[in-house]
């Protein structure tokens, strides 16, 4: 992955069409042979705590544009053959052959192919209750890119749509989830993060273990002595999100976690993860997970209900 300076060439793109899929993509003129496509609908995932619910083989050639904007989802993209520009944030990137690109959700991202040249690619979307705990936990968050020998991701895409393929048997299910935790640990070993300003990451700390307090970000920028947007600059180049973001996403996960494991109210909920306002809180909750808190929990109890059975 090769690290761009001007993101401005992402705006300067025409839309062609809209089409509403697992994301909500924006989709530019070019064209696109997919094959080896394995898709279930959503309500056959959505009380599972690890899995994968859609994986494809695809090419792409001559001028292609995509934008992927408000997901819920997590989508991982691994690169055979060419390359494409990808954008997140206020930063862009060449995503190359060998590079295994991870698309997080809540945040926009643009891809743009080149004119001229294909790129042949695979890709996954990993579902689960528990999936951005465990990216939170192996230290993936934001992580973009991670460099993956073929014959190892081939080998996890394989057993990936093999038990994809009999997904209504609870042995495949229980496989496929076991293959998608295996592919994400194999991320983080291969991850090599760059050293972190001892400053900031003491910041993260400090948002991480004390999420509830109510931070005033001015005041964290003037400890460190430097302005907010500094501060801004500063944390995301680190972590890919400013420390405003960051601390509500620490807040969510944990409300996830009390939902799922507790018997707490959602009241009871948002007052332990720093909300003073419910109806604050259920927004925020529905915007991360992509459906309100009692529906959460409705999911995971159910989801137990389902594992005691089997």
């Amino acid at each position: 992955m090769r690290l761009l300076g001007d993101v401005s060439v992402f705006e300067k793109q025409k839309v062609a069409s809209l089409y509403k899929a697992p994301e909500t993509w924006i989709q530019g003129s070019g064209k696109a042979d997919v094959s080896d496509v394995l898709a279930l609908p959503e309500e056959l995932t959505e009380h599972e705590t690890l899995s994968c619910r859609y994986l494809t083989r695809s090419r792409v050639w001559n001028y292609f544009f995509q934008r992927r904007k408000n997901s819920h989802f997590y989508s991982m993209e691994y690169i055979y053959e060419g390359e494409f520009m990808i954008r997140s944030g206020n930063s862009a990137y060449i995503a190359e052959a060998g590079d295994l690109c991870i698309l997080h959700p809540h945040r926009d991202n643009d891809l743009l192919y080149f004119p001229g040249k294909n790129c042949r690619k695979a890709g996954i979307i990993p579902v689960g209750l528990l999936l951005p705990e465990l990216i939170h936990q192996l230290r993936l968050d934001n992580v973009l890119t991670v460099r993956v020998e073929q014959t190892l991701w081939d080998d996890l895409f394989d057993r990936l749509r093999d038990a994809l393929r009999c997904f209504h048997d609870p042995c495949s299910r229980r496989r496929l989830s076991g293959v998608v935790f295996e592919l994400l640990n194999l991320l983080a070993e291969l991850h090599r993060a760059d050293p972190v300003p001892a400053e900031i990451d003491a910041v993260r700390s400090r948002l991480e273990r004390n999420f509830q307090e109510p931070f005033r970000m001015e005041a964290l920028a003037a400890e460190l002595g430097v302005s907010l947007p500094t501060f801004n600059v500063r944390f995301r180049e680190s972590f890919g999100e400013t420390p405003y973001q960051y601390l509500i996403r620490m807040r969510l996960l944990h409300a996830a976690k009390l939902l799922a494991g507790s018997r707490l109210t959602i009241k009871e909920i948002s007052q332990l993860c720093g909300y003073g306002n419910p109806f604050h809180f259920s927004t925020e909750f529905s915007r991360f997970h992509g459906c309100p808190p009692r529906e959460f929990r409705r999911r995971s109890v159910n989801q137990r209900s389902r594992s005691s059975a089997e």
